[in-house]
């Protein structure tokens, strides 16, 4: 499972992931929620505040992770911490902790 976003750093609030998933195997299904962030922009060097994504499989059968990343053109102003470990059950979720530092400037 990969989350993929194409952020795309604006001189302008707010800053948006679109996000992305697809299960492998049949059966299970992900889903995120919510389907996108936004970011204020912070100061340069600043953090803004983190948000969470529940990754959720709506599915009939366990869905198996094997990586979870952000990417895009500005991947490295973004950070994600995840308690999804490798396997959620049908009908189960995790959390997802995404951050956000403009390092553009």
């Amino acid at each position: 499972m990969a989350l993929s976003s194409s952020p795309m750093i604006l001189s302008s609030s707010p800053q948006v992931i679109p996000l992305t998933g697809a299960g492998i195997g049949p059966g299970p299904v992900a889903n995120f929620s919510p389907k996108r962030l936004m970011f204020a922009s912070p100061a340069v060097g600043s953090v803004a505040a983190a948000q969470t994504v529940t990754l959720t499989n709506t599915g009939n059968t366990a869905l198996s992770l094997s990586n979870i990343r952000i990417d895009g053109i500005n991947k490295a102003d973004f950070s994600e911490i995840s308690a999804c470990g490798n396997v959620i059950p049908p009908q189960g979720n995790c959390a997802i902790t995404v951050g956000f530092c403009d390092n553009s400037r």
